[in-house]
């Protein structure tokens, strides 16, 4: 049996600076629906000992509506986050 997800996903596009050098917020693209969202941590050995990174993997149902792009900047669990990297397309 698949999972589930009970989680919303917002998507924006990235802000932008207009001339006067003022934050123009991005567009909303729209929301994901029952998605699942798990925290991700890993850590990396630096001169000055572990950094640890962190952030969300975040599984969607098809089809999805819109395009995100990697660019784009997502709200899960009321925090922004930059999507890193190319988005997947993982299917069965």
């Amino acid at each position: 049996m698949a999972a589930k997800g009970k989680e919303l996903v917002s998507v924006q596009r990235q802000a932008t600076t207009n001339s006067d050098g003022d934050k123009t917020p991005g567009e909303m693209v729209g929301v994901l629906r029952r998605c699942i969202v798990m925290p991700r941590a890993s850590s990396e050995n630096a001169e000055r000992g572990i950094v640890s990174i962190s952030g969300y993997s975040i599984w969607c149902p098809a089809p999805i509506p819109f395009e995100v792009k990697a660019t784009d900047v997502i709200v899960v669990r009321g925090h922004e986050q930059g999507v890193e990297g190319v988005v997947g397309d993982w299917r069965n």
